[in-house]
């Protein structure tokens, strides 16, 4: 044994010894020895005996084990520091700031939110030195606190003008742009400048109205009038559904409605200012989809114009439905795939051409001459595409990628990805709830995760190419399958999750029609639709959109087919609980790049617990006061109190609830039974008690009613005004007056005690609180909120 070896008193009564650090390598020491550093030496402890070991063993081994958890999770925040990760969280800190302020009950002070981030940025700069955690979580709350703040300044600028009663009047105004729909009718999204008969005191600024026939000539900037029904924009048709209200608020449209009667053309539009640039892009996008679509109105010529100028509005309902049972719905929405194809078409045929002139070629920046012509086509194909969220998301994304291949950097793709969803929220933050956002956003943040990884594990092994063209064929054939299986299952299963919340359905079979149709949309699609739009100033467009024509129209029968053999793919409601914790997993898993992202599969207990535990409401009734479901989960089944019930309000609430079937009223045990049009009445049982469920759309009179209070149940009163009360306190009376302000409701029917069974609570539920949101705002003045009754002429 070399080195200096001596023994050190001070230690007693263990046997240590010191030793040099140059000489402690060379040492065979016994297992279980205490080693710690000394400076520059090594202090080695003689192995304890193993009484003593057993009698220390749980007091240093719990020690040793917190030691090393925070040591890890040390280590762990370190790699995130070191890789940025925290830019990444910017936008979910937003979107969290945002979402909070849309869940508000009330609208906030307009100091509430600034005096707060006052507040905590004070509270910041005094903990500047707390531990990093600390500091993380004060950074967060500032962001949250900006998103909240930012998202009321936007709120409040807009201030949409929004309708609050339905009314008939004689409109004029500016057509700003034109939706051809597939039964031949057109709806006209119009500027409103004046109404007459009555005039109207609040009108809103901008409407949309229905035509069944089209306008002869009309193009957008041009002036309209016509006698029309206008109507307020509603809200969702159940709790937590989606808000119409909400987002024609932050669309600016503050009325729908339809014209009684065929508008004209009027002879002021010479008043309006046609030629703006925005009025100029969506004539040019209105006319390149009436050139596509030509005089052939069927589906194959209407999708193949929605994937060129995003109007999808004359794409029949039976396509839609079969591209989104079949998973391929996406390529409706122009995107980050649509962008980097066209993008990338022009960049290879520009390349291309270079090609032929090698020597003025090899003196030259050929590759940012092309990145150039991409970045052109791909702001051209934003305006033409009507710049929705998937489209600006994916433009910024190409934007700064080519913005880095021009100045010789290398771009993160992530944190384009960050960089992207922050811009697209300070553009337009109200977005952040839409399924558009959530799901282009969260295939691409799947789809760079998994990259990223696949990157990092192929970064140590060596390719070798083959001598064999039949092999090199047949690997890089099997690659692009397996990459395009890969793509479609990652951006599947991220999407599939707001799929199920938003719409309640999944694509059960999305990857074998992503692998039958994506390689056609990809290769012959695409260049088709980019070339034919290229060739329009020679007047050669025509065989090349017939060309792409051919090739929608194959999608389609691949839609159709692997449509046919998809299982029912129906999901019911997500609980918004179980949502926020399958988002987190994909957050973490993703973006964190330590060994901490595996902690995101935590998240997944706390989820299945959420939506396991979620419960079904008894009874819904419409805002309207009009529609009522019994909800049977049992039988799968919705019971509805009107034999011709609206079609879209049913089908919303099918889905949301799981209900394969219909029961009409009137059609024995278990339905409704409706006396008259002013009265019907349901009976059930919850935990062997019975309820009842009694329909009034008139008041009845005094010795009707008394019969009426003296049940238990749930009276509804779908009529205004109404004063009367109950002195039975096992009813609950859902008014009319109460729907109008509040939204339509859920009912849930549980049992009121443990000690007492036989008794029942009723709870409840309405789509929002009392009009308090400036998006709601508009529900005080309809006449049935005010308890009025229907406006009678004198």
């Amino acid at each position: 044994m070399r080195g200096d070896l001596k023994q050190e008193k001070s230690l007693e009564p263990d046997e240590r010894w010191l030793l040099k650090l140059d000489d402690f390598n060379h040492l065979d020491i016994p297992p279980y020895s205490d080693i710690r550093t000394l400076e520059d030496n090594v202090v080695v402890a003689k192995t304890p005996s193993a009484k003593k070991l057993q009698k220390q063993n749980i007091q240093y081994g719990a020690l040793s084990l917190s030691q090393r958890l925070h040591e890890w999770l040390d280590a762990q925040l370190q790699i995130e520091i070191g890789q940025g990760t925290a830019f990444l969280f910017i936008p979910v800190a937003m979107i969290i700031g945002v979402t909070i302020y849309m869940a508000l009950p009330v609208e906030p002070a307009i100091h509430n939110i600034p005096a707060a981030l006052f507040v905590f940025a004070a509270l910041r700069i005094v903990l500047r030195h707390a531990p990093i955690l600390m500091r993380f979580a004060m950074n967060a709350a500032l962001i949250i606190l900006c998103a909240m703040g930012l998202m009321q300044l936007r709120t409040h600028v807009l201030a949409t003008p929004m309708l609050g009663s339905e009314v008939s009047t004689r409109i004029t105004g500016q057509i700003r742009a034109i939706e051809n729909r597939p039964n031949g009718s057109v709806r006209y999204t119009i500027d409103l400048t004046k109404t007459e008969r009555p005039k109207l005191r609040y009108a809103p600024e901008r409407i949309r109205l229905t035509a069944r026939k089209p306008l002869q000539k009309a193009q957008i900037g041009e002036g309209i009038h016509g006698y029309a029904r206008l109507r307020p924009p509603s809200g969702a048709v159940r709790p937590l559904g989606y808000d119409f209200a909400y987002y024609n608020y932050f669309s600016g449209i503050g009325a729908n409605g339809f014209f009684l009667g065929q508008p004209k053309t009027n002879d002021q539009g010479a008043q309006y200012t046609k030629n703006t640039p925005i009025l100029l892009v969506e004539r040019a996008r209105y006319w390149l989809a009436n050139r596509i679509r030509g005089d052939n109105k069927s589906a194959v010529s209407a999708v193949s114009a929605a994937l060129i100028t995003g109007d999808k509005a004359a794409i029949p309902e039976e396509t839609n439905e079969v591209l989104r049972i079949s998973g391929l719905a996406h390529i409706l929405s122009i995107s980050g795939l649509h962008m980097a194809l066209v993008a990338g078409t022009v960049m290879f045929a520009l390349r291309a051409a270079f090609a032929f002139s090698p020597n003025w070629s090899a003196n030259r920046p050929t590759k940012k001459y092309a990145a150039i012509a991409g970045f052109s086509a791909i702001i051209i194909y934003l305006f033409l595409a009507g710049a929705s969220v998937a489209t600006q998301r994916s433009f910024i994304m190409l934007a700064v990628m080519l913005g880095a291949l021009l100045s010789d950097r290398s771009a993160l793709t992530m944190r384009n990805l960050a960089i992207a969803a922050i811009i697209v929220i300070l553009i337009a933050p109200e977005a952040v709830l839409g399924p558009s956002f959530q799901m282009s956003f969260a295939a691409t943040l799947a789809l760079i995760g998994v990259y990223a990884w696949w990157t990092s594990h192929r970064a140590g092994r060596e390719f070798v190419e083959s001598q064999s063209v039949a092999v090199n064929i047949t690997r890089t054939s099997a690659g692009f399958l397996t990459g395009l299986s890969v793509t479609s299952m990652v951006a599947g299963t991220a999407t599939g999750i707001f799929a199920a919340y938003h719409f309640q359905r999944i694509a059960m079979l999305g990857l074998l029609g992503n692998l039958l149709a994506m390689p056609i949309v990809s290769l012959i699609t695409m260049p088709l639709a980019i070339i034919a739009t290229l060739l329009i100033p020679f007047g050669l467009d025509g065989y090349v959109y017939k060309a792409m024509n051919w090739s929608v129209k194959i999608v389609i029968e691949i839609a159709q087919i692997v449509s046919d053999i998809t299982p029912d793919g129906s999901t019911g409601a997500l609980s918004p609980a179980a949502l926020i914790w399958l988002s987190a997993t994909i957050l973490m898993i993703c973006l964190l790049r330590s060994q901490l992202r595996y902690l995101g599969l935590l998240c997944l207990i706390p989820a299945y617990i959420a939506q396991s535990t979620l419960e079904m409401p008894q009874l819904i009734i419409s805002e309207d006061a009009k529609q009522v479901a019994i909800i049977d989960a049992e039988e799968r089944a919705l019971k509805v109190n009107r034999k011709r019930p609206s079609a879209f309000i049913i089908e919303q609430w099918q889905a949301a609830y799981n209900a394969k079937t219909i029961k009409l009223p009137d059609k024995g045990e278990g339905s409704f039974i409706c006396q008259s049009k002013q009265r019907c009445d349901y009976e059930g049982q919850v935990n062997g008690h019975g309820y009842t469920v009694t329909y009034l759309t008139e008041a009845p009179d005094e010795a009707q009613w008394t019969s009426v209070c003296k049940q238990e149940g749930i009276i509804i009163a779908a009529f205004a005004p109404f004063t009367a009360t109950c002195e039975n306190q096992q009813n609950i009376i859902i008014t009319a007056q109460q729907l109008a302000l509040n939204g339509s409701a859920e009912i849930y029917i549980r049992k009121a005690s443990q000690t007492d069974e036989k008794k029942l609570q009723y709870q409840t539920i309405f789509a929002q609180g009392d009009a308090a949101r400036p998006w709601q705002a508009h529900r005080k003045y309809s006449r049935s909120a005010r308890n009025l009754g229907p406006y009678q002429r004198e």
